[in-house]
């Protein structure tokens, strides 16, 4: 055995060494930078495995999911050259989710990994907002027929005594 510091041949592992050596070649240039670096990298991580596995594979159900999506508007409502969809809401949640989907994977995978709480409660409000949003309003409208024409009557929505007023020709 060596000196204290000497593990092998030439490697010396001692604070002197390891300061000498970054003040000459890296920013390092105090014993209170280089304890702050080895208390960062030797910190004991405490990170979610498992909601990091999850964030790993909704990339892939993202995915499958925005093709079934497409796949079944497109079959539904594609006529000619055009997408006759009226339903405005639909789009308008597809976009919002689209622009979210991205800053809530990398704000759950950056606030677990680097245990950054101001982070992982935006993938939380991202998580509720616009991605419940809108997976919920899709589930309601799959149960809802598409609306291929007007409506079969056109009447205010109070009680009346007579029959609606005006229906469409048929």
């Amino acid at each position: 055995m060596g000196p204290i510091g000497l593990i092998g041949p030439g490697l010396d592992l001692s604070l002197d060494a390891q300061l000498r050596d970054a003040s000459t070649h890296g920013p390092l240039e105090s014993a209170t930078q280089l304890t702050v670096v080895h208390i960062i990298a030797d910190r004991k991580i405490a990170s979610n495995l498992f909601l990091q596995q999850l964030l790993y594979y909704r990339l892939f159900f993202n995915v499958a999911w925005l093709g079934f999506w497409m796949v079944f508007i497109f079959r539904q409502y594609w006529q000619g050259l055009k997408l006759k969809d009226n339903d405005i809401v639909r789009t308008i949640f597809f976009i919002l989710w689209f622009m979210a989907e991205p800053v809530r994977l990398v704000a759950g995978w950056y606030g677990n990994l680097q245990e950054n709480v101001p982070w992982l409660l935006m993938f939380v409000i991202l998580s509720v907002f616009p991605e419940q949003g809108t997976i919920i309003y899709l589930f309601i409208g799959t149960f809802v027929t598409p609306r291929d024409g007007p409506p079969d009557v056109l009447a205010l929505p109070c009680p009346a005594p007579h029959p609606p007023a005006y229906t469409w020709p048929r």
